[in-house]
């Protein structure tokens, strides 16, 4: 028996039912199947429409991938490329460094080869920041144990730290120098213990003759910032000349620093060392001093300065046939080890609060009213111009009287140092008795007698030196002043007088004059009329002693004077000594020519106390200028200085 389900007979029946309706549910079901087939069209197309909405969001994601990617590869081009050095390097730093061997700087002798500037060890601790530890607790009891060991205060290592090592951390860090032998040999023994600590030895400056030379010498220091940001030659805690030979010869004395790759490990102590290059010390330098002389100079100033009481002055001794400088001395000076020892703030602040000024070097850089060693310039001056001639005189009542040119019932008076007069003299005989009212005629005039007048007189002043720096290998230098009407009108909106150009006859008034200047023209007429360039560098030798440069006589000017005015004024300078006023000269084993000089530091003050001269007579071999600032009569206190200096000359050379 057949079972349909009702389900099932629901179709038949309608099937049936679609044969007797003649297939209209056949033509139904079609439709159906039509519309059945429509709608997966319409539903494909929304397929179709939904991917075509989302194809572009899957395109800006491939772009943005694509992107990035591309930017990593370029920073990764750039960082293995362009910067893959630096980052080498830094790396490379926590394992390979490279430190400096600091070159010795080249000697400093005397003419005769001792000894007056040379190199000791410098034991030095350093710290390199990168190597100290990160942990702040950490960092401050390495630094508090390391500044236990070498005397100092931590917060100044701290500081020094800071400013030294802001900018490169693989750097080494100068904590201190000049350690002695036990605080060395602690940090040696425990160096293991401290992170970041080493231990230098460097070469740094000793003055074995100290303060008698420090003018001469001048120091050394450390280099500083300007300088390395200018100088590829100077790197970080380098030596440099900061005065006197040590700064005019840096570039010979300065020697080629070396260096030496070392491996170190995590926490910056050598492992080993993995190359070097030797430093190159520096020339070496023979000076034109003689040190025995040096050391007599200095003591004949300090003894007249006692007696004087006075307490500040300069000496300055010349070979007038060379120009070279055999002496220099300035009181009060200095000890200059200080300062190459790394001066301290204390010790620096007294120096420049000393009212004294001992670190200012009178000879060169001190300027004054020269007083009468002014005369012998005028002589000549007057002689060369025809103002006067070798037989000329000149009567001295003691003064002078100009009547004021608008109102000649007001006459200015300019006395004579001898208020009774000299009576009539020569050339000669004014030059030894340092008459002023000779001088003040030769140079401003009076009655049948011209004068030279301030421009021709200037112009003369400048050719025996004064008003121009004299070119010495010694910085500083300062170049005085040679007076002239316009400079006058200039300085100080002033008209220039007659009485003005009579001062600066006698070297008084707005004259200023170093005691180098002084003895450059005082070498001129000792010689016969040639004016030298001061010099104290004799020869550059090199390490193994062979000579890298030979300093010869430099001559800035001659003939500018006659020989037979040149021989006037020389016997005055001689009749200075054997009649005049520095007649204790006579004593001395040789014959000596020279000339005294008083000159008022304010008028009705104190008094500059000079005394130039040279000897032998016929045959110059020493020329000297002796100053006491404030020091009185030059007869009285500055020629003694002279007499003690050329006794010793003659006695011992």
């Amino acid at each position: 028996m057949a079972f349909i389900s009702k389900k099932n007979k629901k179709i038949f029946g309608d099937f049936d039912q679609s044969i007797d309706g003649h297939d209209w549910s056949v033509s139904d079901n079609q439709s159906s199947i039509d519309t059945l087939n429509e709608q997966k069209e319409i539903d494909s197309l929304e397929v179709d429409e939904s991917q075509k909405t989302k194809k572009p969001k899957h395109f800006i994601l491939i772009v943005l991938i694509s992107l990035i990617f591309a930017g990593l590869l370029v920073r990764l081009g750039y960082l293995q490329f362009a910067r893959g050095n630096y980052y080498l390097s830094l790396a490379e730093g926590n394992r390979i460094r490279t430190r400096v061997t600091y070159a010795p700087r080249g000697l400093i002798y005397d003419r005769n080869k001792n000894l007056l500037a040379h190199n000791i060890p410098n034991f030095e601790a350093k710290i390199t920041p990168l190597d100290l530890p990160t942990n702040e607790k950490e960092r401050k009891s390495v630094l508090t144990k390391i500044a236990g060991l070498i005397g100092e205060d931590p917060t100044n290592i701290e500081k020094l730290l800071k400013e030294k090592g802001k900018n490169d951390q693989f750097e080494p860090v100068l904590i201190k120098e000049n350690l002695d032998r036990d605080q060395a040999l602690a940090i040696k023994l425990n160096i293991k213990d401290f992170p970041g600590l080493s231990l230098e030895e460097n070469p740094r400056r000793e003055y074995p003759a100290g303060e008698i030379f420090s003018h001469i010498l001048g120091y050394t220091g450390k280099v500083d910032e300007q300088v390395l940001k200018t100088n590829k030659n100077y790197v970080q805690d380098d030596y440099i000349g900061k005065d006197g030979i040590e700064a005019s010869y840096e570039k010979q004395l300065k020697g080629k620093n070396g260096e030496k790759k070392l491996e170190v490990d995590a926490v910056g102590k050598v492992v080993k060392e993995l190359a070097s290059s030797d430093p190159k010390s520096g020339d070496s330098l023979i000076s034109t001093v003689d040190s025995n002389l040096q050391k007599e100079v200095n003591a004949a100033l300090s003894e007249g300065l006692q007696k004087a009481g006075v307490q500040k002055g300069a000496v300055v001794v010349m070979n007038p046939q060379t120009g070279e400088i055999l002496s220099l001395v300035s009181i009060p000076n200095f000890d200059n080890n200080l300062f190459a020892a790394g001066i301290k703030p204390d010790q620096y602040s007294e120096l420049i609060n000393d009212d004294r000024q001992p670190l200012f070097n009178r000879a060169v850089s001190g300027t004054y009213s020269n007083g009468s060693t002014m005369k012998p310039v005028v002589a000549a001056a007057g002689l060369q111009e025809g103002v006067i001639s070798a037989g000329s005189t000149v009567t001295c009542h003691g003064e002078i009287d100009v009547p004021n040119q608008y109102n000649p019932s007001i006459v200015y008076s300019f006395p004579c140092w001898l208020k009774s007069g000299h009576g009539t003299l020569s050339v000669e005989g004014a030059i030894a008795q340092s008459c002023d009212v000779f001088f003040y005629t030769v140079s401003g005039g009076n009655g049948d007698i011209q004068g030279l007048g301030a421009e021709r007189l200037a112009r003369y002043m400048h050719l025996f030196g004064l008003g121009e720096k004299s070119g010495i290998d010694l910085p500083n230098e300062n170049e005085g002043l040679a007076p002239t009407p316009g400079w006058k009108q200039a300085a100080k909106g002033e008209t220039w007088y007659q009485g003005d150009t009579y001062h600066m006859g006698i070297g008084q008034g707005d004259v200023l004059t170093t005691p180098l200047q002084v003895l450059n023209y005082t070498a001129c007429f000792a010689n016969g009329g040639t004016f030298y360039q001061p010099q104290l560098a004799r020869q550059i030798i090199n390490s193994d002693g062979k000579i890298v440069r030979d300093f010869r006589p430099i001559i800035k000017r001659q003939n500018f004077i006659k020989p037979d005015n040149i021989e006037v004024v020389r016997q005055g300078m001689r009749q200075t000594v054997t009649s005049g006023t520095a007649k204790i000269l006579s004593s001395i084993s040789v014959p000596v020519a020279g000339k005294t000089g008083t000159a008022e530091v304010v008028a009705g003050g104190e008094m500059q106390a000079w005394f130039t001269c040279f000897a032998p007579y016929d045959n110059p071999q020493i020329a000297l200028t002796v100053l006491l600032e404030k020091g009185g009569e030059g007869s009285d206190y500055a020629v003694p200085v002279a007499k003690r200096i050329l006794d010793y000359y003659f006695k011992n050379k």
